[in-house]
């Protein structure tokens, strides 16, 4: 029982140890470095989940196969759009792009709010039913790229 807890410690000590230097090598890394990294993943995640041509939509998939976009998606990805620019990235054109698909997949040309799914169907992405109604999480996460926008 004393050598398992003996060696609980030893682990514990090598965990902590190897956090430290992790957090010290995050913080001596120069912040070229860090916005290097900060456009190559956002590369990589835009070539993996950003469709559409000139409207761009974050893309979902529902497990089966069926490629379906939700205002929730859009709004996160407006705001990484948003976020890598501020870290160097080129995004002016596809942040420009996401705002159309926002704009032609709202509630109605009176109503700002985007339908909350856009589900594939004859090639288009389109809204029905239930679909067509708003959801709050979305819909402030394309407001708050839109304000951070704005200000770069």
């Amino acid at each position: 029982m004393k050598q398992k807890k003996v060696w609980l410690g030893l682990l514990g000590i090598v965990i902590v140890f190897g956090i430290g230097i992790a957090l010290v090598n995050l913080k001596s890394q120069p912040a070229q470095a860090k916005t290097s990294q900060a456009v190559i993943l956002y590369n990589q995640w835009k070539k993996a989940y950003v469709g559409g041509k000139s409207q761009k939509y974050v893309k979902n998939n529902n497990g089966s196969g069926a490629t379906y976009a939700t205002s929730e998606g859009q709004g996160y990805g407006m705001l990484a759009t948003v976020l890598a620019a501020k870290k160097g990235a080129n995004t002016h054109t596809t942040f420009n792009q996401m705002y159309a698909y926002y704009r032609a997949h709202r509630i109605s040309s009176k109503d700002a709010l985007m339908t909350w799914r856009q589900t594939s169907r004859s090639g288009k992405l389109k809204s029905v039913g239930s679909e067509k109604n708003s959801a709050t999480d979305g819909d402030l996460d394309i407001a708050y790229s839109l304000i951070l926008a704005d200000k770069k």
